[in-house]
């Protein structure tokens, strides 16, 4: 499940992350994920063993996006780890703010971004789809980012033809907007 702490041992060591298999609450069901090299440590690393990581090293690691599609679940999705987020002594979450976070967002589904769906009434739905892929920052405001993304979505329902603002003087011409730049040389 998303945001959950597990215990692990790390199984590949590769140049872009490490691959990292967990046993799930159950004690029977066995999982792996992997974690790409941003998530291993706080520091910029250029390998994994520049943090102590070996074959085989016990670790804790948090599930932080679950994918649709082929991968290494028997549902068929890859799952995305952590060994940053959480403190590798006692196993706590050092990022708890992101599950409550998406869990605000998750309630009404989206992305954590703000993205939302039109309902026939023309008022923000949001769609019910997993948070998986939210990934939200301690200060970012969820709310006011949504209501910038429909203040903005209601400017382009609005709008008729082609906005050709940023268009050259010549190419304004040719999309029917006309003037709006000077003509002759420059000297």
């Amino acid at each position: 499940e998303i945001h959950q702490i597990y215990r692990g041992r790390v199984q590949k060591l590769m140049d872009f992350g490490v691959f990292v298999e967990f046993t799930l609450p159950d004690g029977i069901t066995k999982k792996e994920g992997m974690v790409h090299i941003g998530q291993v440590s706080w520091t910029k690393i250029g390998h994994p063993r520049e943090a102590g990581l070996g074959r085989g090293s016990d670790c804790w690691v948090k599930v932080i996006s679950v994918g649709s599609g082929s991968g290494q679940t028997s549902e068929g999705g890859k799952i995305m780890l952590s060994l940053k987020d959480v403190d590798q002594k006692t196993g706590r979450d050092l990022m708890p703010h992101r599950a409550a976070a998406a869990s605000d967002v998750g309630a009404g589904g989206g992305d954590g971004l703000g993205k939302a769906d039109r309902s026939a009434s023309g008022t923000a739905t949001h769609a019910s789809s997993s948070a998986s892929s939210a990934v939200v920052h301690p200060g970012l405001d969820v709310e006011a980012l949504r209501r910038r993304e429909a203040e903005e979505e209601a400017t382009r329902s609005g709008l008729q033809g082609v906005d050709n603002t940023y268009l050259a003087p010549a190419a304004r011409t040719l999309a029917g907007g006309g003037g709006g730049g000077t003509s002759g040389r420059r000297g």
